[in-house]
């Protein structure tokens, strides 16, 4: 799975097996180019959507086993036709880690000024893999953010 990933290239490829338990719909596994992970939202949505539109009736409802757990994922019908999927995530999201407006801004090129901090600091997160969140001041600064590895660095270095 890892090398036909690896060969297609995509953000994410995921594999759909049979289930390990009888109540549940499949195993979805996902990889990237580099490696499995647990989770990723949009790569089940759209397996979830693939998997209801070659049903011979579309499912109401779809469960996945995946690394991080089971994700139920609700089918969205329109006139009895498939038109969308939403999932629950398998996990309730949780906080790794926090930064100041001056740490996120060094990481994205820009000044502290553009972070902003009102609603929630800067923060680390595992979304299946590990995201980084952070608020724009402005539209405007979204266009300057440049991501830089040395900033960036001593945040997502994995831990041994």
């Amino acid at each position: 799975m890892q090398a036909i990933a690896s060969e297609f290239n995509y953000s994410e490829t995921t594999f759909v097996l049979p289930p390990r338990d009888a109540g549940n719909d499949a195993q979805v596994r996902i990889f990237t180019v580099n490696r499995e992970i647990p989770f990723a939202g949009h790569p089940i949505v759209g397996t979830a959507f693939v998997l209801a539109t070659q049903a011979k009736t579309p499912p109401a409802r779809l469960k996945f086993e995946e690394g991080a757990g089971i994700v139920p994922v609700e089918i969205v019908l329109e006139a009895g036709r498939v038109a969308g999927a939403e999932l629950t995530a398998p996990q309730p999201l949780r906080k790794l880690a926090q930064f100041s407006a001056g740490q996120a801004a060094v990481c994205l090129s820009l000044s502290a000024a553009d972070v902003r901090t009102d609603r929630h600091p800067p923060q680390s997160r595992p979304s299946g893999c590990r995201s980084w969140w952070w608020r724009s001041a402005r539209r405007e600064a979204l266009r300057r953010a440049r991501p830089g590895c040395r900033g960036l660095r001593p945040h997502f270095t994995p831990r041994r």
